[in-house]
């Protein structure tokens, strides 16, 4: 500690007798460390208090089991090389919050000759592989973490990026096996047919023949991914880039630079805000900068830990859906950040679908949400699509309804507390689930779900109740899920039931706390 610039003060049990003084102590630092049990209740408003966790399967025999090993039975010996890291790279990242700190990067970096910016680098990039993988990228440079879904592959510079061709060439190293791999830089990499319409990048290691010469050099790691796929769907652009893009770089805290291939120019104009929070540069479009780049490092490809979700134990800075949220807000510049229960009507944003799964009775639907006290806004794809100005309607907002579908997604931008009712249609139960319903609580939001009958649904009337589309989902999605879609993607709209869709409002009163208004 010494060693990084830190006047350090030992308190042991005896210096905390008089709390008066100890408090006084302690409120006058910048920085705490301790082993679970040490008192950080006095630091001053924005500092800092690592603490040593442990969870264990002990404590499943009851507390005082565990607290026999882990309180009682345990000490440590710090493993310095890692405790290190700690105080290093997370203090240059967390200094902007301590109140009275004065030490820059570069003071730091003069204390300790061999922490320059390189091996920070190398150690931010070094936390987007794990285990085995982590091994290598230390060890080489270079390693790729493969899961289920999400294929990325980081290299610690110096490395050349030919925007024309696409290919990543990184300097020679003879404990490499291989000389070659392939990166398709987009989530969901089980789907096969997804990933035909996604550009490969290519990762070479430089043999003998003289590097390409430098035409542009850059003080940052580039971060390479795709927006094809299936941009233009407002779920899947948040899902499968934005949300990938956030716990792939955020830790990064802007300094990177994106390299877009399959490059999008809508998706680039609609997401601009969110993407230069991530970065303090020029989103690069490969096709209009045909040279070749030289960057201290790269990522190619993004993370990705399923449908609307961030494990927090797997990201770099362990950020969760509520850091998401924040990050959103940001970004926007939205006011509003939890829902509240004065005496003004609460705002219901009604979105409302043009071309499938519409409401045939919106009018009514209108009506008594009206009756029960709601101000109504209906929202339509022109207003969707707008999305800074769509996000501050919603993060205004108590209740916002829609039928199983993209627009959903933007329940992102409800504040906490409200409600997202969402309308399931027939044979679209899982889907409902996965990708709206379960992860609303990670958002702070309410879930309710109006799960209509088959008689709400317009497919009784093409098919005919007794038929399998109506009793059966299963058998059609079992044909594929082009024909599942068809069927109820696409052919199908619903018409509520009125009485039965009431008693889900009134519960979305319930849950923001206000009451319908008395006969």
């Amino acid at each position: 500690m010494e060693e990084l610039g830190f006047q350090v003060i030992i308190t042991v049990p005896t210096n905390m007798s008089d709390l008066g003084k100890y408090a006084e102590v302690v409120n006058s630092c910048s920085v705490m460390v301790g082993s679970h049990g040490t008192n950080g209740v006095f630091l001053a408003n924005a500092d800092i208090h690592p603490v040593i966790m442990d969870l264990e399967s002990v404590f499943r025999k009851g507390y005082n089991a565990a607290r026999a090993v882990y309180v009682d039975g345990q000490n440590m010996k710090i493993n310095l090389a890692r405790f290190r890291e700690t105080l290093v790279v997370p203090l240059y990242q967390w200094k902007q919050h301590l109140s009275n700190w004065n030490i820059s990067l570069t003071t730091i970096i003069t204390v300790d000759k061999a922490v320059d910016e390189q091996e920070q680098m190398k150690f931010l990039l070094s936390r987007l592989v794990r285990g085995e993988d982590r091994t290598k990228f230390d060890s080489t440079g270079f390693a790729c973490d493969s899961t289920f879904s999400s294929f990325v592959c980081v290299a610690n510079g110096p490395v050349r990026i030919n925007t024309t061709t696409m290919t990543v060439r990184l300097p020679s190293n003879q404990k490499m096996l291989s000389s070659e791999t392939i990166v398709k830089p987009y989530a969901r990499q089980e789907d096969e047919e997804l990933l035909k319409y996604i550009s490969p990048v290519q990762i070479l290691h430089e043999n003998s023949t003289p590097p390409m010469p430098c035409e542009h050099t850059h003080n940052v790691p580039a971060v390479i991914f795709s927006t094809d796929g299936f941009t233009g769907n407002q779920f899947h652009e948040l899902n499968e880039i934005i949300i990938p893009l956030f716990l792939t770089s955020r830790h990064f805290e802007s300094q990177v630079r994106f390299i877009i291939t399959d490059y999008k120019p809508y998706f680039v104009t609609k997401y601009t805000r969110l993407l230069s929070q991530l970065s303090n540069y020029e989103v690069m479009n490969p096709a209009l900068n045909r040279s070749v780049h030289c960057f201290t490092g790269a990522v190619v490809g993004l993370k990705y830990h399923g449908n609307v979700h961030l494990n927090a134990t797997e990201i770099p800075g362990g950020y969760s859906m509520v850091d998401f949220k924040r990050f959103l807000i940001e970004s926007y510049h939205l006011k509003m950040k939890n829902v509240t229960t004065d005496k003004e009507k609460p705002v219901l944003v009604l979105l409302s679908r043009q071309k499938t799964r519409m409401f045939l009775n919106e009018g009514e639907m209108m009506g008594v949400m009206e009756e029960l006290g709601f101000r109504v806004i209906v929202a339509r794809s022109s207003l969707m699509s707008n999305l800074e100005k769509f996000s501050k309607l919603l993060s205004r907002s108590s209740v916002m309804v829609g039928a199983h579908g993209a627009g959903l997604a933007t329940e992102v931008f409800l504040p906490n507390g409200a409600v997202m009712v969402q309308v399931v249609p027939l044979g679209l139960q899982w889907p409902s689930d996965a990708y709206y319903g379960n992860p609303a609580s990670e958002m702070g939001v309410h879930y309710l779900e109006y799960k209509i009958e088959p008689e709400e649904s317009s497919l009784v009337e093409l098919y005919g109740r007794d038929h399998p589309v109506i009793v059966d989902p299963g058998s059609v999605f079992s044909k594929g899920y082009q024909a599942a879609r068809a069927v109820y993607l696409d052919q199908q709209n619903v018409k509520v039931n009125l009485l039965r869709f009431r008693e889900t409002l009134v519960q979305a009163l319930g849950l923001i706390g206000h009451s319908p208004p008395s006969n």
